[in-house]
């Protein structure tokens, strides 16, 4: 089926197939679900957030919130109203989540003069820049360590899925090498960026 075809609008009698067999758990439906909408999700949160990594977790959670909340989808919407409400809920607290954090890139180079005025020597100039630049390295050292320790403490199969993808593994060997469908990738991605984010909350700020 061509992207175009895949994209357009389940009858009344093919949502409702759809849904029951997503309530079965039935793997293939749920393939199918991310096929038909995943782009239209990452295109309508993207719109929102204004920020394509952002907008990725957002729909990434998305799967893993449709999972949970399925069987309690009563159908008076289209299933794409329900996903795309979803999501966009999902993109918001991203985005306000983004706005705390302040990335260790974003510290500045040196500190600013409490004394705009007072002229400084390039011996007093150098001396603070080069303090804020070895704390980075140390906060650097601490955060790969931390983040070391952290995907360890994943369970397996949150592990396994964010191993491979450091690794560089694309989605398809991903899937190919665990046996898993691209939902159950996405599902478990994302499960795992919640637990690391939380882990490292502290190196955020």
């Amino acid at each position: 089926m061509s992207p175009r075809n895949s994209q357009m609008p389940l009858t009344h009698c093919e949502q409702l197939r759809l849904l029951e067999r997503l309530r079965a758990r039935d793997r293939e439906a749920q393939s199918e679900l991310v096929r038909r909408y995943h782009e239209t999700l990452l295109q309508r949160t993207t719109d929102l957030v204004r920020d394509p990594a952002l907008a990725e977790d957002a729909v990434q959670d998305t799967w893993l919130v449709v999972l949970e909340r399925v069987d309690r989808f009563e159908g008076r919407s289209s299933l794409l109203t329900w996903l795309t409400g979803i999501a966009l809920n999902r993109a918001r607290d991203h985005r306000r989540r983004s706005a705390r954090a302040v990335p260790l890139s974003s510290l500045p180079e040196r500190p600013e003069s409490s004394d705009a005025a007072a002229p400084a020597s390039k011996e007093q100039s150098k001396e603070p820049a080069s303090e804020i630049t070895a704390e980075r390295v140390v906060l650097e050292r601490e955060r790969r360590r931390a983040l070391d320790v952290a995907v360890e403490a994943l369970p397996d199969t949150q592990r396994s899925v964010v191993l491979l993808q450091l690794k560089g593994c694309n989605p398809a060997e991903t899937r190919e090498t665990l046996r898993i469908t691209d939902l159950a990738r996405r599902v478990r991605l994302s499960r795992a960026r919640s637990r690391l984010r939380n882990d490292l909350r502290a190196f955020a700020a």
